[in-house]
Formats: structure tokens, sequence, C-alpha cells
């Protein structure tokens, strides 16, 4: 399942209890889904303020920004949650495997892509 341009705009507890129900899923289940750091753990000044200038913009439309989340903390609940596999790339991840040699824009500042599945294992 695909989750795109989705959490940010969603409270943390809408975004955890869509997590939950797809962990919960019977069989298996795996998602991939971006989000976006806090503004002040954006490194990069530049970058920052791009994330900035987008959250105003959004807002003035009617679409706030709700939920960033802390890289750390989302992995232990994606884990807590019953996720197994669980891999989370930065923009410089992305753009290191997807596009090498180029660096990363300032679109997408802050923006992180994850990638949770759960595991089940087989029966004895």
């Amino acid at each position: 399942m695909f989750w795109l341009g989705v959490t940010a705009y969603l409270t943390h507890e809408a975004v955890y209890a869509a997590l939950a129900a797809v962990a919960a899923l019977p069989g298996g289940a795996e998602i991939v889904f971006d989000y976006v750091i806090p503004p002040e753990a954006i490194d990069r000044d530049t970058a920052r303020a791009a994330h900035e200038e987008l959250a105003r913009k959004v807002a003035a439309v009617g679409k706030p920004l709700r939920a960033d989340f802390d890289p750390p903390a989302l992995r232990a609940r994606l884990a807590a949650l019953g996720f197994r596999a669980i891999e989370d790339c930065g923009m410089e991840e992305i753009a290191a495997h997807y596009a090498p040699g180029r660096a990363p824009t300032r679109r997408g500042a802050g923006a992180r892509l994850m990638r949770a599945a759960t595991t089940f294992a087989p029966d004895p």
C-alpha cells in the first residue's frame, strides 16, 4: 500500500490509527508513506526556510501541516504496532539511490520516506 502526500495533513492520532489498522491486517501488510520531520530538526537553513514557506502556502489555502515526526520515535512506534521490516530514508539517501551524483534540492526539505512491513513466522 502506498500512502504518499497524506500524513502531514492529518493529526498524529489519525496517522497512528491508520498505521495500526494496516499492521493488523491478516496475513501481513506493507505500507510506504512519506512524512516530515519537525522544522527545528531540518539542518540546513535554506531547507528549513523552504519547509516553512511550504507550510505557509498550504495553510493559506486551508490545508495546514498538522503532523511532523521524530524519525527514531516513529520507527519505535511502528515496531510497537507490529511492523518488523522498517526502512526510513531521507532526501539524501533517496537522491543517492535514484539520482547518483546529484545533490537533493530544496524541494522536499524535511521530507522522509518510510517503508514498513509486518512479518509472520510460519506455523510450526
